[in-house]
C-alpha cells in the first residue's frame, strides 16, 4: 500500500517538478523525496520521462520559425493558378 500512495504522491506534483514554476514550487524535500521515488519506480520514472518530453516539444514548437509572408504568397499564387487552369503536363 505504501507504494502506491507514494506514486500518488508523486504523480501529484510531477508537472510542478517539471515546470519549475515560481508560484508553485515544490519545497527541497518534495523535490529529493520525487527523485528518489522516481529513481526507484518505473512507472513514475515513465511517467516522468513522457512529461518532461512533452514540455521539451511544447518548448521547440515555441522556437519554431514561421514560414515568411513571401513563400505563403507564392504558394497561394500556385493554388490559384491551378485552380483556374488546372495542372497542366506532368
Amino acid at each position: 500500500m505504501r507504494g502506491m500512495t507514494t506514486c500518488w504522491w508523486a504523480a501529484r506534483r510531477l508537472d510542478r517538478y517539471i515546470d519549475a514554476d515560481p508560484s508553485a514550487q515544490l519545497s527541497t524535500v518534495e523535490v529529493q523525496r520525487l527523485e528518489r521515488h522516481a529513481a526507484t519506480c518505473r512507472r513514475c520514472a515513465a511517467d516522468l520521462a513522457e512529461r518532461q518530453g512533452l514540455n521539451e516539444s511544447l518548448r521547440r514548437v515555441g522556437t519554431r520559425r514561421l514560414t515568411e509572408p513571401e513563400a505563403l504568397e507564392r504558394l497561394d499564387a500556385v493554388a490559384a493558378q491551378l485552380r483556374t487552369s488546372g495542372p497542366g503536363p506532368l
